[in-house]
């Protein structure tokens, strides 16, 4: 005889294990809710988009300090993040308008516009660092970028016109400061670029009127009164460029040219100590400065100091 064993369910159990996960999974539910109110999501932070002007006020800054190969590099980063800055805020701009959001559409385009416009500037600081370095062609390829952006940058004409005077090609250096002056008629820095061209050319009169046109619109401009003093010089007139490059190198006493101009001029007036003073200052701010070591080193062999003379050269 066989018997089947019969099992009872144990239905209470069932239930009360069923409710208490129910519960459990209730409570942990609330725990999620409540927190998430109490400390509600931190959103993704949107996105900056560079202008240029932190890079574009650190080279301006470096280029004051004398460091004219730091100056180069941040021009550099300043024309570049400038110019990308431009290009993505524009596209902002008309992804906002096509959102509707049209006063946020207008606010990126004019901070691209302003972007284009520190662009155009770092460009012309960078050309006339690579000026003051001899690099001519990449400073007038420097202020072409500046123009091909705006056509109207009397700023980037005013260096060009440095550029193509220092690179000996006086005719173009003329006309880009006469464009430079039709752009804005006082900008003292394209009548110093003016006058130093029509110097080199030995158009003295002309000359003098230009620099000192320059002086009169801005006599706190180093270039207005550097240049005036190069004229004087030019002219014959040490003791007067002596006075204007002191005044130059007041206003801007890092830039390693002003020094070496009036160095010259000592030597120009038999005034050897001085004029050494002024070539030694000229390669402490700028030991990349190779002109200036060149210029020592005779202002030393006027002093019959042939040992220091070598070791300049």
């Amino acid at each position: 005889m066989s018997f089947r064993r019969h099992s009872r369910t144990n239905w209470p159990l069932i239930v009360l294990i069923l409710a208490l996960m129910v519960a459990s999974g209730y409570l942990a539910y609330t725990k999620v809710v409540v927190k998430r109110i109490e400390s509600p999501p931190t959103p993704a932070p949107t996105p900056t988009l560079s202008d240029g002007s932190v890079e574009f006020a650190r080279a301006q800054e470096l280029f004051r300090q004398g460091k004219l190969e730091e100056a180069l590099s941040a021009y550099q980063e300043a024309a570049s993040a400038a110019s990308q800055g431009s290009s993505e805020l524009s596209d902002l701009a008309s992804a906002l308008a096509t959102q509707g959001k049209m006063a946020e559409s207008q606010a990126r385009r004019q901070e691209a516009h302003q972007a284009v416009v520190r662009a155009v500037s770092a460009y012309a600081g960078l050309g006339k660092v690579l000026v003051l370095r001899g690099r001519y062609g990449e400073a007038i390829e420097a202020c072409n970028k500046a123009l091909a952006l705006d056509d109207k940058s009397y700023e980037a004409q005013a260096v060009l016109a440095m550029a193509h005077d220092w690179e000996g090609d006086y005719e173009r250096a003329v006309t880009a400061a006469q464009r430079a002056i039709e752009l804005k008629a006082d900008y003292a820095e394209a009548y110093a670029y003016l006058a130093e061209a029509y110097a080199d050319q030995f158009r003295f009169d002309q000359a003098l009127a230009a620099s000192l046109k320059a002086v009169e619109l801005n006599a706190k401009s180093y270039d207005a009164q550097r240049n005036l003093g190069y004229v004087l010089e030019k002219k014959g007139n040490y003791d007067g460029a002596v006075v204007r490059y002191q005044k130059a190198i007041e206003l801007a006493p890092n830039l390693s040219y002003l020094h070496l101009g009036l160095g010259k001029n000592y030597r120009a007036l038999g005034k050897y100590a001085e004029a050494v003073a002024a070539f030694q200052r000229a390669t402490e701010v700028d030991p990349k400065n190779a002109e200036a070591f060149d210029w020592l080193g005779r202002g030393h062999f006027d002093q019959r100091n042939y040992e220091l003379a070598l070791q300049s050269f």
